[in-house]
């Protein structure tokens, strides 16, 4: 239920044209969470996204820039 909530959110919000779209950053976001947490870190958090997050940037910046070293 609350996957299929996020999925309409990110759709109806987002810059995603369809809802398959939003259902594949979600997997995204919910892959680069548990590939940090077995790597030893912490996950998606706000204190995660506090470190790595450049002053200028927003959170949704932070987030994509994390989503991006894990995926490295």
């Amino acid at each position: 239920m609350t996957l299929r909530e996020l999925r309409e959110i990110l759709h109806r919000r987002g810059r995603l044209s369809s809802r398959n779209e939003a259902l594949d950053e979600i997997s995204k976001l919910l892959f680069a969470h548990i590939m940090s947490i077995a790597d030893g870190s912490d996950g998606i958090n706000s204190k995660t996204m506090s470190k790595n997050r450049d002053a200028s940037w927003t959170e949704a910046v932070a987030l994509k820039a994390f989503v991006d070293r894990v995926f490295q």
